[in-house]
């Protein structure tokens, strides 16, 4: 992590701009990344079996399973990395065409170069997942969700 020459603008307020509160005196800035960059990354969770995770009981771990966490994990960090956006401080880590390298960067960074724990990432993976799954739901979608009115009868003339 490295200081930026210019400070982030305050988007206190603004629906893109977000912070999470990690743990007692952790709190973290955020953005909703851009819509293409948010659809690659629930594309990888859908590929890599999101929905199996839960269901890995890490004391008898197989082969697959232990890549598909670490794959998790390395979407987890992506998803953390392309929404950063601390006021002063930006990652060293870099996205590039591989978003799986670029996430595992990120993990490493924040954990090993910033003592963040597992705890941490517990936390922040639902909340900056939540706000890339709402980035792509349509005004229609949120609309028909909001709606919970049964349909009105039509009346006969």
């Amino acid at each position: 992590m490295h200081h930026r020459k210019r400070e982030r603008h305050d988007r206190t307020g603004h629906p893109m701009y977000y912070t999470v509160e990690v743990r007692e005196g952790l709190t973290l800035h955020f953005r909703t990344p851009l819509p293409i960059r948010s659809a690659r990354i629930l594309q990888l969770l859908s590929t890599h079996g999101i929905e199996r995770a839960a269901d890995v009981d890490p004391t008898a771990m197989s082969d697959d399973d232990y890549q598909r966490t670490m794959t998790l994990w390395a979407i987890c960090g992506a998803a953390i990395g392309l929404s950063w956006a601390h006021p002063t401080e930006d990652l060293d880590s870099v996205p590039g065409g591989d978003l799986m390298r670029y996430g595992d960067e990120v993990l490493a960074e924040l954990y090993e170069d910033h003592g963040m724990e597992v705890d941490d990432f517990a936390v922040l993976f639902p909340a900056v997942m939540k706000r890339i799954t709402m980035s792509l739901i349509s005004p229609r979608e949120v609309k028909e969700r909001a709606d919970f009115s049964a349909p009105s009868e039509a009346k006969p003339s």
